[in-house]
């Protein structure tokens, strides 16, 4: 798995952001394939002081991202962290609901080659 955290300019990530940025990137683990790479990116407006934080999370051919705003770094990573978890917890739940059902069918297909 590959990381990669980059910044604009207006943003001087220090080693206590750095570490920050690695902290909630490490609760995403139990969503990493074997070819998973996950990204951020921060940038900060000039004009507004907001910094923009964006994850994405990518493997198997696909990915998923999210991205949060706030004036404050840790508020923006945070939410843009639980956004993008709450996001794969629905993708793990609805896999699982399907293959709970696929077994319950399977177990059913025994008995049965009809299903009323």
């Amino acid at each position: 798995m590959k990381k990669e955290i980059k910044s604009n300019k207006a943003v001087n990530l220090s080693a206590e952001h750095q570490a920050y940025l690695n902290q909630q990137i490490n609760e995403f683990e139990p969503y990493f394939m074997p070819d998973s790479d996950i990204g951020v990116e921060v940038h900060k407006d000039d004009k507004s002081g907001e910094f923009h934080v964006q994850l994405i999370l990518s493997g198997g051919g696909t990915y998923v991202k999210s991205e949060a705003k706030h004036t404050d770094f840790y508020q923006a990573t945070l939410e843009a962290k639980n956004d993008l978890l709450t996001h794969l917890q629905k993708i793990e739940a609805w896999v699982l609901d399907n293959l709970d059902r696929d077994a319950v069918i399977t177990e059913m297909m025994k008995n049965s080659p009809y299903i009323h």
